[in-house]
């Protein structure tokens, strides 16, 4: 079973050509790590964020604790999103 392997794609317009661009999250929610690609990263997607658990691992209130790093000039708030209804999902589980 391998239902702990994670991939999620967005789909947005681009903002100049109206044309559908695709951000790609690929992970492994046991390990708590997945990489954020702007395009599919077997087509070569660029890498724009890591989401991965502290070494501490602290959870608060039954939330876990999370680090997202975000390249430069990325919207944040999309890559939060993503991450946060993964974490939903993955409770569902």
């Amino acid at each position: 079973m391998n239902f702990v392997k994670a991939k999620m794609i967005a789909q947005f317009p681009d903002a100049l050509n109206g044309q559908p661009r695709y951000v790609v999250l690929k992970g492994d929610w046991r390990s708590k790590l997945a990489v954020i690609y702007l395009g599919e990263p077997k087509q070569g997607g660029i890498p724009i964020g890591k989401v991965y658990r502290p070494v501490t691992g602290r959870s608060f209130f039954g939330a876990d604790e999370y680090i997202i790093e975000i390249a430069p000039g990325v919207d944040i708030s999309l890559l939060v999103i993503m991450c946060i209804a993964l974490d939903e999902h993955k409770k569902d589980d």
